[in-house]
């Protein structure tokens, strides 16, 4: 879960700076249309690897939970079938 954190951090630091570029894009600032498509190259590789090891963390927890919550089978004791 520590990971998945980190990953939750670590995208949202990457895109903190592309969506505040993208703000003073739309605003017609020319000079953050340039950053904005600087910072998204540069930023793009650690999204995904944060992103891959948030789906990794989903993947997991959801198939701890189809154990836990798997029904119980009763067997019988040898020689009583």
């Amino acid at each position: 879960m520590r990971v998945a954190k980190a990953a939750i951090h670590s995208i949202r630091n990457d895109l903190t700076p592309i969506l505040s570029f993208a703000e003073m894009a739309l605003a017609g600032d020319s000079e953050a249309q340039k950053l904005v498509l600087t910072q998204l190259v540069r930023r793009t590789g650690s999204i995904r690897a944060g992103l891959d090891i948030l789906t990794d963390a989903v993947r997991s927890q959801k198939r701890a939970d189809e154990v836990v919550n798997a029904p119980l089978q009763t067997v019988a004791p040898p020689g009583k079938a």
